[in-house]
């Protein structure tokens, strides 16, 4: 990705803004990369709105499933149903009125949305694990790192 693209995900380790990194951090992965030209800022300001009556809630890691080129990626699948589906359609009718640039709407390629976690090396969760989502975190491209850029906080349930 380029320098400034960003995307939006739930972090399942605690991480804070400023994070820089480059091997992943067990997420969940809401909105791919996109390019849009809100400031970060005022991204988390349209986030915090459009989700302000959303709780905090738990999620469980469902089975294993291969996702990628050949099935080269092992991810745990998120139990269904959760309310990730309809979070991920809030956040990309923010993208969609700022007319952004979204990875997996540029190709002709339909991709469906399958809440999951990408196995990061040894970093896991099985299934029946079960974990708090409180937030959701903006993501940027810096060149050879990512970083956490900002956080909105979901309401306390």
């Amino acid at each position: 990705m380029q320098v400034g693209d960003r995307l939006i995900c739930i972090f399942i380790e605690p991480v804070q803004p400023g994070l820089r990194f480059v091997e992943w951090p067990l997420h969940i992965t809401l909105i791919p990369w996109f390019r849009a030209k809100l400031s970060s800022d005022e991204l988390a300001e349209a986030i915090r709105q459009k989700l302000q009556a959303v709780n905090s809630f738990t999620l469980t890691v469902s089975e294993d499933a291969h996702f990628g080129y050949r099935g080269q990626k092992i991810v745990s699948l998120i139990q269904l149903p959760s309310p990730l589906e309809a979070i991920a359609l809030k956040l990309r009718q923010i993208l969609k009125t700022q007319k952004a640039w979204l990875v997996d709407e540029s190709t002709k390629a339909v991709f469906s949305f399958r809440p999951h976690i990408t196995v990061q090396g040894n970093k896991r969760l099985s299934k029946g694990d079960s974990f708090m989502c409180h937030m959701v975190a903006i993501v940027e491209q810096k060149g050879d790192y990512k970083e956490v850029v900002a956080e909105v906080e979901l309401k306390n349930g």
